[in-house]
């Protein structure tokens, strides 16, 4: 009896400990299906958001016209902006200064910086402040 007693009791212990092995498989299969819906947002570094300051040729330059051309640039850059504002410099000459995001993914703005110096009327493209932006 003694005997049967503890072959009953290791068939036992083997069964639960399978049913431990099938719940943790089952558990693994449930979080890798979590991960695999959340896979897009863990694909997704963050946001760069860039400041830029766009210097014109001269007082006489169509600042609306140069960001429109500036806008439609970055919109082409898989960016969107943010803001945009008109700061006095001296002695009349304005600057653009714009504010756009972008999918950390690109990499860096230098091909959009140099793209937007060449619209017409741009003297200059300097980078004011970057920022990396998560959520």
């Amino acid at each position: 009896m003694k005997l049967e007693g503890f072959y009953s009791n290791v068939l036992l212990v083997t069964r639960a400990m399978w049913l431990d092995v099938i719940i943790a498989d089952r558990m693994q299969l449930h979080m890798n299906a979590e991960v695999a819906g959340l896979k897009d947002q863990i694909d997704k570094m963050a946001d760069v958001i860039v400041t830029l300051k766009i210097m014109p040729d001269s007082i006489d330059t169509d600042l609306a016209a140069v960001e429109k051309n500036m806008k439609e640039k970055i919109e082409a850059f898989e960016g969107y902006v943010g803001k945009v504002e008109i700061e006095d410099v001296a002695f009349g000459i304005k600057a653009l200064k714009v504010v756009f995001a972008y999918d950390e993914k690109k990499g860096t703005s230098d091909e959009l910086e140099n793209d937007i110096n060449t619209i017409e009327g741009v003297q200059s493209v300097d980078v004011v402040d970057v920022r990396r932006a998560f959520g």
